[in-house]
């Protein structure tokens, strides 16, 4: 979503996410839109660090 490259920890963030989902049975972040979905995952998370939001080709879009 934020448009920084890909790396194994990517990997690994789907894996948990998608382990979660299945033990408790609903998606973790049901977003209805990339800015639901980054809300949602802020809630849980907080806001990314800021050496993400450096390299990040899409911020703009969610963050001023």
């Amino acid at each position: 979503m934020l448009g920084i490259p890909y790396t194994p920890a990517i990997d690994m963030w789907s894996l948990g996410c998608i382990m979660a989902e299945l033990y408790i049975g609903y998606p973790l972040f049901p977003g209805e839109s990339e800015n639901d979905q980054m809300s949602r995952i802020m809630e849980m998370r907080d806001v990314p660090p800021e050496d993400v939001l450096g390299v990040s080709e899409r911020k703009m879009k969610f963050f001023t």
